[in-house]
């Protein structure tokens, strides 16, 4: 068994410059739950002499209900995933590792919801820009279309009052002749 701790130490150690030069890493997240009711842990995990981490109310729960004496007359109560007999005397320590991964979850997630706003903004942006390009360009169509048409109704103007000039010269022109 001593070959096996120190062959997985071995192997831990080999792991640390992967471990310290990650920006993130991928955990099981059953790891992150309790044993016990199964939920993340919401209270500070405890961690138990067998080295299991329950949460502190699962934890009030089996000492409080599973006290049992031994022939010394000591209580102990087992722990729920490998019943060993666990002292009640001993002093529960808080798993702070645990503690603290969970504590980087929760930045991690407020950080994710501050960059998908500001990631959502950007992209709000950028939407609202080409919006603006496209107004630009309709605008400008617009404005030429209805420059022409003025052009257009300017022309047509012209073109009426010249034939206004023409028939009313063609009438006189028609009475002088009619006349002589």
């Amino acid at each position: 068994m001593g070959q096996m701790s120190s062959k997985r130490q071995k192997g831990r150690q080999a792991l640390r410059p992967e471990i310290d030069d990650a920006e993130r890493l991928t955990i099981d997240s059953a790891c992150l739950h309790c044993p016990v009711c199964l939920n993340v842990f919401a209270t500070a995990p405890v961690v138990f002499e067998c080295g299991h981490s329950v949460c502190a109310s699962c934890t009030r729960r089996i000492v409080t209900s599973s006290i049992i004496r031994s022939q010394e007359q000591k209580k102990y109560y087992e722990c729920p995933l490998c019943r060993k007999k666990l002292s009640t005397s001993s002093t529960l320590i808080t798993n702070y590792t645990i503690e603290t991964i969970l504590d980087s979850i929760a930045e991690l997630a407020e950080d994710a919801t501050v960059a998908g706003a500001d990631s959502n903004a950007r992209f709000d942006n950028e939407r609202l820009k080409i919006r603006l390009v496209d107004a630009e360009r309709d605008k400008n169509i617009a404005v030429a279309r209805a420059e022409r048409a003025e052009r257009h109704n300017f022309y047509y103007q012209i073109a009426i009052s010249s034939l206004v000039m023409l028939m009313f010269y063609a009438t006189i022109i028609g009475k002088i002749l009619t006349s002589k």
